[in-house]
């Protein structure tokens, strides 16, 4: 299970970068309308808090 750690601070900064990825990703591909940008948004910052670790560790050379 991912861990959202226990500090505030952690907690913002994966925030933050999943907002930040999520709101490229609109970049990429145009909603049609507000209500499907806002879906896309903010399942790309689920997505972003949930998966980001593991992402991050499954690149070579990630965090150690």
């Amino acid at each position: 299970m991912a861990d959202l750690g226990n500090e505030v601070g952690v907690l913002a900064a994966k925030a933050a970068g999943a907002a930040a990825g999520a709101g490229v990703s609109l970049i990429y591909l145009l909603p049609k309308s507000r209500r499907e940008a806002a879906s896309c948004f903010f399942t790309g910052l689920c997505c972003g808090l949930i998966f980001g670790k593991q992402a991050v560790l499954w690149l070579p050379g990630g965090w150690r």
